[in-house]
């Protein structure tokens, strides 16, 4: 499989992965806080950033893209090694990663590290 046989998924669902996230990482964060009394920011740095790298390069998936059946993939349609899901963890605390969803198909945290969110086979 390359790349131009990978379906990406639709920003629908992209954004239910980002909001079902967000939801997670904020009470894993809401928690952390309430037990050691660190700034919020530097937890929910360090909670958005080991969720996603852990999650994404054990399986494939964060816990939003369990419930829409999505996984990350590289070029091939492999899951990527955890170098290149370090690096799309990395990027996505690019400040315009966001944005690029609104002028392109994907994120910058994709592109950049050719990463692809494909729906899994039925």
């Amino acid at each position: 499989m390359t790349n131009q046989q990978i379906q990406p998924v639709n920003k629908g669902i992209r954004l239910i992965n980002c909001l079902v996230d967000l939801v997670v990482i904020s009470i894993l964060t809401t928690v952390l806080v309430a037990l050691t009394q660190q700034p919020v920011e530097l937890l929910l740095f360090g909670c958005s950033f080991i969720y996603y790298w852990l999650l994404e390069s054990l399986s494939g998936k964060t816990i939003g893209k369990l419930l829409t059946k999505t996984t990350v993939v590289d070029g091939h349609g492999q899951r990527p090694n955890k170098a290149r899901i370090l690096l799309r963890t990395v990027l996505r605390f690019y400040p315009f990663d966001t944005l690029s969803f609104l002028f392109g198909k994907a994120g910058a945290h994709d592109v950049l590290s050719k990463t692809y969110l494909k729906a899994d086979q039925a």
